[in-house]
């Protein structure tokens, strides 16, 4: 299904343009919070966050950053799962009966 949904979205311009009316309004609601209107043309838009993320110039370096992080934490985790061999306690277990 999200490979389907992508490959409508590899032209969205010829999309938009073929649709009828009633799907270009569903486009428009699943992007767009709102169109600024004045004076008979759009002036502007707020996009629903999750798009304006996609947007944004700098989304490589983010991702690339939060990936960064994601994989420290799961090192740190990862290692603060390890037993340590010269410890007697087991999981479970009071250190001394």
């Amino acid at each position: 299904m999200l490979d389907r949904i992508l490959s409508l979205c590899e032209d969205g311009h010829t999309l938009y343009r073929t649709v009828p009316p009633v799907v270009k309004r569903q486009l428009n609601q699943a992007a767009f919070q709102r169109f600024w209107i004045m004076d008979k043309g759009i002036h502007g838009s707020d996009v629903y966050p999750p798009l304006a993320q996609i947007l944004t110039n700098d989304l490589a370096e983010r991702l690339t950053r939060e990936t960064e992080i994601l994989i420290k934490a799961q090192n740190v985790s990862d290692a603060s799962e390890q037993a340590d061999p010269e410890t007697p306690y087991q999981a479970g277990m009071p250190d001394s009966l």
